[in-house]
């Protein structure tokens, strides 16, 4: 599984392509666009990749999805409005 940088998640997202944004202490985010300087996530929350990463965050391709984590923590979302 190889790890992005922010700036490969961003490109990937602006391809309209989805990635993970992952965290071993929470749930994986699905992320499917990038407007205006934020990641959009499927559920239309918007985070800004520079600002509001935990500490663990990391992307990866969504292709490279594969084990199940349904035992973690959902995912800590920053709402910016």
């Amino acid at each position: 599984m190889d790890r992005l940088t922010i700036k490969e998640a961003i490109s990937f997202c602006k391809q309209g392509k989805e990635v993970i944004l992952r965290n071993d202490d929470y749930e994986d985010l699905v992320l499917v666009d990038y407007e205006d300087g934020y990641l959009k996530d499927i559920a239309g929350d918007y985070i800004n990749p520079y600002k509001d990463l935990l500490k663990g965050d990391y992307f990866i391709k969504k292709s490279c999805l594969k084990d199940n984590r349904s035992n973690k923590q959902p995912h800590k979302k920053i709402f910016v409005i």
